[in-house]
C-alpha cells in the first residue's frame, strides 16, 4: 500500500479521491519545518504531492522534500499560478480527470519503486565487486612479497657460498 505526503491545502478535494483509490494520505503544511516534522515520524512515502491552486508551493519546501526523500515529487498544476516545474518529477495539468491523474500517480510510484529496486541491486553488486577487488589486491600483494628472484638462476652458486 502506498503512502502519499500531501503538502499544503487540497482545494480540489484530490485527497478523498486518493484515499478511495486505496492510497494512504498524510497531510502537512507547505513549510520546511512541517516537512521535517512529517519525515521525523519515520513514515516511508511513495510520493509527495504539491498543489498550485492558491499560491505556488514554497520553493524551500519543495527543495526540502527532495532532500528528505527519494519519492517522486508530483505537482497538481494550475495555469494561473506559476512555479518552477523543473523541480517536479510529474506535472498533472489542471482539469485532468481523476482516473487519468490517479493512473499517472500510480505509474510514477511504480517507476520510482523499480528504480529503487534496481539501485539496491546495483549497490549489492557493487559491494560484491569491491569485495572481490579487495581480495584480488590482497592476493596480488601476497604474490609480490613472495616473488622468485629471477636473477638467482643466473648467478654462480659457488660465489654465493651455496652448494650445487
Amino acid at each position: 500500500m502506498s503512502t502519499i505526503l500531501n503538502v499544503g491545502d487540497d482545494p480540489c478535494y484530490r485527497i478523498p479521491v486518493m484515499e478511495r483509490a486505496g492510497l494512504i494520505v498524510v497531510r502537512t503544511q507547505c513549510s520546511v519545518g512541517a516537512l521535517e516534522d512529517a519525515f521525523a515520524v519515520g513514515t516511508i512515502f511513495s510520493a509527495i504531492t504539491f498543489h498550485t491552486e492558491v499560491d505556488g508551493p514554497v520553493q524551500a519546501a519543495v527543495s526540502s522534500a527532495r532532500r528528505l526523500c527519494e519519492a517522486p515529487l508530483i505537482l497538481f498544476q494550475n495555469s494561473s499560478t506559476r512555479c518552477d516545474e523543473n523541480l517536479f518529477d510529474l506535472i498533472i495539468p489542471a482539469q485532468t480527470p481523476p482516473a487519468l491523474w490517479l493512473k499517472s500517480l500510480q505509474e510514477a510510484i511504480l517507476k520510482a519503486h523499480n528504480i529503487h529496486k534496481k539501485s539496491d541491486q546495483l549497490q549489492k553488486d557493487c559491494a560484491s565487486l569491491r569485495s572481490a577487488s579487495r581480495e584480488l589486491r590482497r592476493k596480488s600483494a601476497q604474490i609480490r612479497e613472495n616473488l622468485v628472484d629471477i636473477d638467482a638462476f643466473w648467478r654462480d652458486p659457488s660465489n654465493s657460498g651455496e652448494e650445487k
